[in-house]
């Protein structure tokens, strides 16, 4: 197993960026549900189509990834939470409240 290594210039978000309540609330459902290293080719299965491993791909390929990932034989794993923050910090999460409706009834006599 090789880890990847990142560029020393890099252009996302820096990663002392402190996540929101309403983001480590989102990160820390998904790790307690989440297997603790996940492929860049099952991520896309495993987070409901959040993020496709072509983005990841793409990502990685300009140094911008998330800060751990392993080569493994000819594929590549991500440790969970460091995926789930990067995730957050560049696709963005925002909780939506639950929406209620009034509901008027048209009665007619």
């Amino acid at each position: 197993m090789r880890r990847i290594e990142r560029n020393s210039v890099r252009t996302a978000m820096p990663t002392e960026t402190k996540l929101t309540d309403e983001e480590q609330e989102f990160v820390q459902t998904l790790a307690e549900n989440l297997p603790p290293v996940i492929a860049r080719k099952k991520v896309s299965r495993f987070l409901g189509g959040v993020v496709a491993p072509q983005t990841l791909c793409n990502a990685d390929h300009k140094g911008e990834g998330p800060e751990v990932a392993y080569m493994v034989g000819r594929s590549v794993a991500y440790i969970t939470i460091p995926l789930l923050e990067w995730i957050v910090k560049n696709l963005g999460v925002t909780k939506l409240e639950r929406l209620h409706r009034n509901k008027r009834l048209n009665l007619v006599d």
